[in-house]
């Protein structure tokens, strides 16, 4: 699976996502990322990590100041890094 650099955030401050998931990668820190499907390019995409979420826009601002929008599909799972 190819990996590939993100535009800028002053270039592409928001992106929508579905099929979305969050993921918890630094219990510890408490720090979670977005996984999901771009709806424009149906490409996968992994955030930066998540700094606030409103819930009644479906929006989610991560560390650099993205925005992703969250269509209302979602996967329905949390995953936590349960490494020893």
């Amino acid at each position: 699976m190819p990996i590939w650099s993100t535009l800028p955030v002053e270039v592409e401050p928001e992106v929508r996502l579905e099929s979305w998931a969050v993921i918890e990668t630094e219990p510890e820190f408490h720090q979670q990322h977005l996984i999901g499907i771009r709806t424009d390019s149906r490409s996968a995409r992994i955030s930066s990590a998540l700094r606030s979420f409103d819930q009644h826009a479906m929006l989610r601002v991560t560390s650099t100041g993205r925005r992703y929008q969250l269509t209302v599909r979602q996967v329905g799972l949390r995953i936590r890094n349960t490494s020893c």
